[in-house]
């Protein structure tokens, strides 16, 4: 974690020691709507998911998913991802301040502020690559699909967790539209507009924009001021065209700005009146786009899905929480990312396949200025800490999966093969004022220019029985993996007789599941569970040398979780639907 973070309160526990040994999840989520006879029977029946890229059943997949609608989101006055969390068992979501630095833990996998996410998270197919993206609003989408477990076969790096897919909201063949206006306390104003509609015959566009604008309700009496006020404004277009009739393309852009006040940690009694003297804000502008085509064959499909994501992110925090001028921070992240895969499924009833060839290439440039006057190094002066990061990832892949299925029984196996480059340029200087500002640093500025290959197998088998048309059983084995990086103030610390090390490596699950998929009688409604454990391994873990500003990283832990999730959808009356859903996980440390 960089030092500009705002850690999450937990209290007397380190957070990544409560993240592992002290999550004990038991949540559940009541759901009450009213619907028509038909629209509950095509809810039990016919639910479909692109958890294996291409689209199935939730039935017939052999793995623990859960689906929120738009529709669910609705009846739980839910406006952002993390809202939909709320109704997938076994997903927790840490918020680090503010509400665009959003992190998830699935089944007790999961940790923030390293180079990657742990929990990936897609929108149409797009992988986000930094979490200031998580935190968006869902006015867009049709659907979210949380699947828990690592997916590395058919996602590759960063899903040792598990994967969320985020599906937007498909363009109306007439013309449609909705505005939704809202105001609340703390003055509280939000509008949101969504327009669809054909273009022509064959092709089909929508649109949607959202502002919002909140008062902050936590109190600064130092500034006299609200410290988490937030600003929004955000937008999406989707275009679908069908170029031919054999030939189709899909357009999606996604974009959102978001100024938002970062509460710190009260240091009174009220909880909601803080006290610290320097800014606390983070900015984030976040762009998504994805390009789609699709050509159908005889016997097959060739899919090319394209990525492109951006993300420039500002921050300042008070790092003394206080109203004196002991220590704070500023950090600018400017991150891009483009993917390109194709794949081509096919196959008969039988035999069924798909298969893969993936790219995509990663640029951060972060930069992180620290003053501390709070006396470290044992010098008793103030010091700075000033580092300038270019790192970057290249990534290649090649995947494939197949599914044979005879009578009753599918067997299922993938794997993927992944290759990825990492590299990192960083300027680190240190400086303590001896003789106020303008003495000479405390070590003269260090370059940090290093390189690190990883070269993985990610497996995937499954097997589901069909002991009944409405009763399938099956069991999972799949893997994860996130790659390692970089110790970027190493060289600094090695200066002042601090040995770290330069460079962590990856880190791995490895997932054991076992599940029963019912389709309950009389279209009475539906129940998933899931019992699972995992084993996590080379983990990355996060320390800070003793008596110093440097953190560094290191694979010195392993751990495992394994816990249940159960899920019921039930419908006792034609105009009735109730949802229930729970998970429990209990995931610790083996060896740190």
């Amino acid at each position: 974690m960089k030092p500009t973070a705002i850690p999450t309160f937990v209290p007397k526990c380190h957070p990544l020691f409560c993240s592992l040994i002290c999550l004990q999840l038991i949540s559940f989520t009541l759901l009450a709507q009213t619907t028509s006879e038909e629209t509950a029977n095509e809810d039990i029946e016919v639910i479909t998911v692109v958890a294996e890229r291409v689209e199935r059943t939730l039935q017939d997949i052999s793995s623990s998913i859960t689906v929120v609608s738009a529709e669910d989101l609705k009846l739980v006055g839910g406006k952002t991802l993390i809202d939909a969390a709320a109704l997938a068992p076994n997903v927790i979501v840490q918020n680090q301040g503010g509400r665009t630095g959003t992190y998830f833990y699935t089944r007790g996998i999961g940790r923030s502020e390293l180079n990657f996410p742990i929990v990936s998270v897609n929108v149409n197919g797009v992988a986000l690559p930094d979490p200031s993206f998580f935190g968006l609003d869902l006015d867009a989408a049709e659907s979210v699909e949380f699947l828990r477990g690592p997916q590395g076969t058919l996602y590759g790096q960063n899903t040792l967790g598990g994967v969320i897919n985020i599906q937007l909201k498909k363009p109306d063949e007439l013309f449609a539209g909705d505005i939704d206006i809202q105001f609340a306390e703390r003055s509280h104003q939000e509008a949101s507009v969504r327009l669809s509609g054909p273009i022509t015959q064959n092709t089909f566009l929508s649109g949607s924009l959202l502002h919002r604008d909140v008062e902050g309700y936590i109190f600064n009496p130092t500034t006299n001021s609200t410290q988490n006020d937030e600003q929004t404004l955000g937008g999406s277009l989707y275009l679908i065209s069908q170029l031919t009739s054999n030939l189709s393309l899909e357009v999606n852009y996604f974009t959102q700005s978001r100024d938002d006040g970062l509460p710190q940690f009260a240091q009174r009694s009220n909880p909601f009146e803080i006290t610290n003297n320097a800014p606390t804000q983070e900015e984030t502008d976040s762009n998504i786009y994805g390009i789609k085509l699709e050509y159908d064959f005889d016997s097959f499909s060739l899919i090319s899905q394209t990525g492109f994501s951006d993300i420039s992110r500002f921050t300042e925090n008070d790092l003394d929480f206080s109203p004196i001028s002991a220590a704070f921070a500023t950090a600018q992240s400017d991150i891009e990312q483009w993917s390109q895969e194709f794949r081509i499924a096919g196959g008969t009833k039988n035999l069924s396949y798909q298969a893969g060839l993936y790219a995509s290439g990663l640029d951060n440039d972060f930069d992180v200025f620290i003053f501390d006057e709070a006396a470290q190094f044992g010098f008793g002066i103030p010091a700075v800490i000033n580092d300038l990061i270019a790192f970057s990832d290249k990534t290649k892949a090649v995947f494939g999966q197949i599914n044979w299925q005879q009578n009753r029984l599918e067997l299922i196996f993938g794997l993927r093969y992944q290759s990825q480059d990492l590299e990192t340029d960083n300027l680190n200087s240190l400086s303590a004022f001896v003789n106020g500002i303008g003495s000479p640093p405390l070590v003269p500025p260090t370059m940090l220019s290093a390189e690190d290959s990883v070269d993985e197998w990610l497996p995937r088998l499954s097997i589901n029985y069909s002991v009944q048309d409405d009763l399938n059983l099956y069991g999972t084995i799949s893997k994860g993996m996130r790659p390692g990086g970089f110790n970027d103030t190493a060289l600094s610390a090695e200066l002042l007789g601090i040995n770290l090390p330069t460079s962590f490596g990856p880190e791995f699950t490895t997932n054991y599941e076992v599940g029963v998929k019912w389709r309950l009688p009389n279209q009475f409604g539906r129940v998933d569970a899931a019992m699972y454990y995992i084993d996590w391994s080379d983990l990355q873990t996060e320390q800070i040398a003793p008596g110093t500003l440097f953190d560094f990283r290191t694979n010195a832990a392993s751990a495992t979780s394994k816990g249940i999730e159960v899920e019921m959808r039930l419908f006792p009356h034609p105009f009735i639907e109730i949802g229930l859903s729970g998970g429990y996980a209990n995931a610790e440390y083996d060896e740190f």
